[in-house]
């Protein structure tokens, strides 16, 4: 399935927009503020229901007006399928619909068409926050999974209601409950996960060796720097997790929020001279190379189409690295949407690798069909 149409209206400073997409690549370029990073907004908060810019809908409408709409189709081989999400500002309403019908949980959207967003301005994966590694594990793991969504879900309502309990300073007993249903999904999603991240380490250790291949001359190969990817939790896994949330009671109760569980893990890149050793170059490639590995393993188990949002993709990564990059994605089951300053450093990689790409202009808002390949 991939996106064949996008229509927005009132969304930021696109005042309206009504494009058709190619099913492979699709290039956007412009000045900074133009408009580009709301188009791949606009695909995101309909397919995630959420944003990844911010979490008030009401920041997104355009000045002086009250409501947006993003509507479109999606296509497979056979049929098309209309979507579309209304945001009314006055009742702070949001109704999203596909094929006609009203859609009454987010995650049906999430499952049916896998999208993930990438700005190689944020690319600290390695040396970031364990947030960044966590969300790129949670969303590997939601699509190839299929328990993992609804334990999470139930960990996420245990962890709520402790979370509540914890701020209302009550009495330690009443915690019980809640403590045992952390630990009970906890244990769950940690069981479910290791085989999945045992293929994500193997495949991303196999990455790591054609990388070095494509990379001829390096003193130390970036496959012999890394011993692969493993999960870090923040309990005693060999202990009793009630036990641990239980010593924590007392410290929580001064934060108000649950420190353990597995909603705290991190993924880890085993490294065998320790992160100093990684220049920024080497730290883009380890980042690179765990999404590529993330990206075929979900194409593969799934069979489903990916569409993958890349902002300002030349911004950070020089001209090695962005052909790197696209020469690897034109090769798995994925539809792009790509943003940059300028196409003319970026055209000529896209023209060897895809001979079905659109470029378009995007300007003050409006966006202007340039190229149709």
């Amino acid at each position: 399935m991939v996106l064949s149409q996008l229509v927005l209206s009132d969304f930021r400073n696109i005042k309206s927009c009504d494009i058709s997409l190619s099913e492979r690549c699709n290039v956007f370029y412009g000045d900074n503020g133009s408009g580009k990073t709301s188009l791949l907004e606009a695909v995101y908060l309909f397919w995630n229901s959420r944003s990844f810019r911010t979490a008030r809908l009401s920041e997104i409408v355009a000045h002086q007006h009250n409501d947006f709409l993003i509507h479109g189709k999606v296509s497979d081989t056979e049929s098309d399928f209309p979507f579309g999400l209304s945001y009314a500002g006055r009742e702070k309403e949001r109704i999203a619909k596909f094929n006609g019908e009203k859609v009454r949980r987010s995650s049906q959207l999430a499952a049916m068409l896998p999208v993930y967003y990438f700005s190689p301005q944020s690319d600290a994966i390695l040396s970031g926050s364990p947030g960044n590694r966590r969300n790129l594990l949670f969303w590997y793991l939601f699509h190839v999974e299929p328990k993992f969504n609804e334990n999470y879900q139930y960990l996420q309502k245990a962890l709520s209601s402790r979370n509540k309990l914890l701020k209302a300073v009550v009495r330690q007993d009443e915690l019980v409950f809640w403590e045992k249903e952390i630990s009970r999904y906890s244990i769950e999603l940690k069981r479910i996960s290791e085989n999945q991240v045992r293929d994500l380490h193997d495949q991303f250790k196999k990455e790591c060796l054609l990388s070095d291949k494509e990379q001829q001359g390096a003193e130390l190969s970036l496959f012999d720097k890394l011993n692969g990817l493993d999960i870090h939790y923040p309990w005693k896994v060999d202990e009793d997790l009630e036990s641990d949330l239980a010593s924590k009671r007392e410290m929580e109760f001064k934060l108000g929020y649950t420190t353990l569980g597995y909603h705290k893990c991190d993924l880890k890149i085993g490294t065998s001279q320790g992160k100093k050793s990684f220049s920024r170059g080497e730290e883009k490639s380890i980042t690179l190379t765990l999404i590529i590995s993330v990206l075929k393993i979900i194409a593969s188990k799934t069979n489903k189409n990916i569409l993958v949002l890349i902002d300002d993709l030349m911004a950070e990564l020089d001209q090695k690295f962005t052909s790197m990059l696209i020469q690897k994605l034109s090769s798995l089951p994925l539809q792009l949407f790509i943003t940059t300053l300028t196409k003319d450093s970026l055209l000529s990689t896209i023209e060897k690798q895809f001979s079905n790409f659109r470029l378009f202009h995007v300007k003050q808002g409006d966006v202007i069909e340039e190229y149709n390949v």
